[in-house]
């Protein structure tokens, strides 16, 4: 096993540590779990980030493999997480956790199954891609992630109080309503945005630069659109839609807590089940 390889098996068990200490800690109000759970996940973060940089610096943005865009999704996921926790108007942070680290894990694992294959990319834009791209388009979806995780445990609480049914300790220990909907509405205001500047960069970085002609992608866009184009634009609109009815209209609580679960959903499929099974250049399954 070279140098390599043991790191990212170190990756790997820090975030299940760190996955299962919260898990177990949290509901069961061990804070001394809770806390491993906590320096796994940190320590597992540094590490990550550490090989992160290495391999951007070694093989530079063209190079990169498949893998890496997920472990870097992964990473910015819980880069928005600890982000959030620090950040003193975020209160419940530390329980979105339940769902930052073990989503960050799961990306791990998918991308160990991506081996080493790079994926194509316009010439000439790579960097392009990456810094005006990619980078935004991780950001709001870890923004997104933070957001699923509020509108679960707001959907769970708020159905508790108004079904009278009684807190079990874990509910109890939960902020106020309210903290989960301010989540949910900082999201909106700042990963919209971001998603927007990710998904037109996109386009018009792809736009009249051509593509590896490889037959599967040439019927994707005989037959229309590329299938990644279309979910991300359904993305953007619902992302549009959270965006209006929380600025314009003022709505809040279990409606927007909704949306946004929806909208993580649709992101998540669009990641793992267009990348992975239909014909599009963002595939993970094409590359030498």
């Amino acid at each position: 096993m070279n140098l390599s390889s043991f790191a990212q098996l170190l990756l790997a068990l820090l975030y299940a540590l760190g996955s299962l200490g919260i898990f177990w800690g949290i509901p069961a109000r061990r804070r001394k779990v809770q806390i491993l759970g906590r320096l796994a996940s940190l320590a597992g973060f540094a590490l990550h980030s550490l090989l992160l940089l290495t391999a951007l610096l070694l093989q530079g943005v063209d190079k990169l493999p498949n893998g890496y865009f997920l472990q870097l999704l992964a990473w910015s996921i819980l880069l928005v997480h600890f982000l959030a926790w620090r950040r003193q108007g975020a209160p419940g942070a530390g329980f979105l956790s339940m769902a930052a680290v073990p989503l960050a894990f799961l990306l791990l694992l998918l991308s160990f199954r991506l081996g080493n294959r790079i994926g194509v990319l316009p010439d000439n834009v790579t960097e392009l891609l990456f810094t005006l791209h990619i980078l935004p388009m991780f950001a709001s979806l870890g923004l997104l992630a933070l957001a699923f995780g509020a509108g679960l445990l707001y959907l769970r609480l708020d159905r508790k109080i108004k079904s009278k049914t009684r807190l079990s300790e874990f509910d109890r220990e939960l902020p106020a309503l309210n903290a989960f909907d301010r989540v949910n509405a900082r999201v909106a205001v700042a990963g919209f945005p971001l998603y927007t500047l990710a998904l037109a960069t996109g386009f018009i970085a792809m736009s009249g630069q051509g593509l590896a002609a490889l037959p599967e992608i040439q019927i994707a866009q005989e037959a229309g659109r590329d299938p990644k184009e279309i979910v991300s634009l359904l993305v953007w609109f619902f992302y549009a839609l959270l965006f209006y009815l929380r600025l314009v209209k003022g709505w809040r609580g279990r409606k927007t807590a909704r949306l946004a679960i929806f909208i993580f959903g649709i992101s998540v499929f669009s990641l793992l089940g267009v990348n992975f099974f239909l014909p599009t250049h963002h595939s993970f399954s094409i590359g030498a």
